[in-house]
């Protein structure tokens, strides 16, 4: 029977967990985390194998980089609107979260 190859996704995710600064995932822990999330069963030596071959990739790297970019999007957005309900409410009528007039009723002078 012929073996399955990794997919775009598969190898993207050992490229980014072998490379996070956090936490150092050695291969046998990326080949369960494999295992886990996308159910491929591969060996720690084929994790080895295609991270070296496929670390310098630019174009894995520019779909990485372009998958990234539209999930922390995502997140930041999920993330932003979280806090604005749970902070005071915006009052400005053009969706400003400051009011620009906020100082010009005091006068500077009688700070000094």
């Amino acid at each position: 029977m012929a073996r399955k190859k990794l997919t775009k996704a598969a190898i993207g995710f050992i490229i980014e967990k072998r490379n996070d600064w956090n936490v150092n995932y050695t291969f046998a822990d990326i080949a369960k985390l494999l295992e886990e999330d996308f159910g491929i069963i591969i060996t720690e030596q084929a994790v080895s194998k295609s991270y070296r071959k496929h670390k310098d990739d630019d174009e894995l790297q520019t779909l990485l980089a372009v998958a990234k970019n539209k999930n922390s999007s995502k997140v930041r957005h999920k993330h932003t609107k979280a806090n604005v309900t749970s902070a005071i409410p915006i009052t400005t009528e053009d969706g400003r979260d400051f009011d620009e007039d906020a100082g010009k009723k005091h006068d500077v002078s009688q700070f000094f």
